[in-house]
């Protein structure tokens, strides 16, 4: 809008000092300047148009003054010697077509604004591009010919190519962000899908560009996920014209509310016990799953199930560690030492098969280096029970199951080393 105005602003100068300038010469000198037609400097334009792919600087000398000013739509500002400079044959293996559309003037005596639209089409290597861009010319009449004193060329804004985001992250995104006290943003995840919403304002769909960068649909500017220190999501930032506003993660405690995964054992981020470590391998601890406890459950829900994974592990692949199904609604936590039993938790719960090839819980024993990040996911569903009857139940078939019965979820990591 800002670029918008100044176009404008400097149309109605332009065409004022015209309008002006014809009434102080008197009508003698206005017939004395040869009229130019729209379609004549449309033929101009795609002229300087077709020279762009052979590097010809022959149209570009002919039709710009040599005082003329160049506003490109990367920003730069130049003269008519740096404006020939940059005129030169594209690469070998590079090919394509500017295309003049749209075209709306202005002709007021001795001045004509002509506004465009350019499509491009380039090829690089058999791969095909595309964009848009919109010209502003101010062509006058001077010293005996019609010229360009001034251009403004400004991109059309395109949506990038949606790309992959890393399934087993999207709920570690999902949560409150503050950008000052009363100023909030609600991400949610549904159904493999991000949305977020600011207070008082319509939700949108975040569409990943990679695993930790998203953008809006028909909107500039980018919405990333930080990582803090402690391997957890602390900020969400959103990049405009590559500077960033930062909202800062509301953590569950500050969101009485909101439904949250909590433990007496440890908080967000912080070590898991050694009591909770693996006794196999070469892990010694008593594989002891920790006290885990929710509240605030969605209206509706039926019933819970539980996730403990190591999600970067594997190359990205997810180790899981643990995985409980068919919780009672009526559930609010599980005790310490839950994942002990064999497939049946007394207060109700089935276990589904860990990475280990058992039932129950297996803790953690990461190898040498950086502490690795285990993540605990309570799901609400609208599902009573899940019928499990003929087939072993893992957390990857279970996922499957729950998929589009997910009312909401949250979730706890807790952090360890070897």
């Amino acid at each position: 809008m800002i670029g918008y105005r100044l176009i404008c602003a400097s149309l109605s100068l332009l065409l004022a000092s015209a309008c002006v300038s014809a009434g102080s010469n008197g009508n003698a000198n206005a017939r004395a300047v040869p009229p130019i037609t729209q379609a004549e400097l449309e033929r101009r334009t795609q002229e300087l148009m077709d020279s762009v792919v052979p590097g010809d600087r022959t149209p570009w000398e002919k039709y710009y003054a040599d005082d003329c000013l160049f506003f490109d739509e990367k920003g730069r500002s130049m003269n008519k010697t740096q404006l020939l400079a940059d005129v030169v044959p594209i690469p070998k293996g590079y090919g394509g077509s500017i295309k003049v559309k749209n075209a709306q003037s202005r002709i007021v005596n001795d001045t004509a604004i002509l506004s465009y639209d350019t499509d491009e089409s380039e090829t690089i290597w058999g791969q095909q591009l595309y964009a848009r861009y919109h010209g502003t010319d101010t062509w006058m009449y001077r010293n005996g010919k019609w010229q360009i004193v001034a251009t403004q060329v400004l991109r059309y804004y395109e949506d990038p190519a949606a790309g992959k985001a890393d399934s087993k992250r999207l709920a570690d995104y999902a949560g409150t962000y503050e950008l000052t006290p009363g100023t909030r943003m609600t991400v949610t995840l549904e159904d493999g899908q991000l949305f977020a919403q600011r207070d008082g304002r319509a939700r949108e769909l975040l569409i990943p560009e990679g695993s930790e960068i998203f953008f809006r649909k028909g909107m500039e500017g980018r919405r990333l996920f930080h990582t803090g220190d402690n391997g957890t999501i602390d900020a969400l930032i959103d990049r405009r014209n590559n500077e960033d506003v930062v909202w800062k993660r509301v953590p569950a405690v500050d969101r009485p509310n909101a439904f949250a995964l909590r433990s007496s054992a440890f908080r967000e981020g912080e070590t898991l016990a050694d009591s909770t470590l693996l006794n196999g391998l070469d892990c010694k601890g008593a594989n002891i799953s920790p006290a885990l406890e929710w509240s605030n459950a969605p209206a509706g829900t039926r019933s819970f199930a539980l996730v403990m994974d190591d999600f970067e592990a594997r190359d990205g692949d997810g180790f899981v560690h643990w995985s409980v199904y068919n919780i009672p609604s009526t559930a609010t936590s599980l005790a310490a030492g839950a994942g002990s039993h064999e497939k049946d938790i007394p207060d109700g719960g089935r276990h589904a098969w860990n990475d280990f090839l058992q039932r129950n819980y297996g803790g953690p024993c990461p190898p040498e280096g950086p502490p690795h990040k285990y993540r605990f996911t309570i799901y609400a569903l609208d599902l009573p029970s899940i019928d499990d009857a003929g087939t072993p139940m893992t957390w990857r078939k279970l996922r499957v199951v729950i998929r589009g019965h997910i009312l909401g979820q949250a979730s706890l990591t807790g952090l360890r080393g070897h």
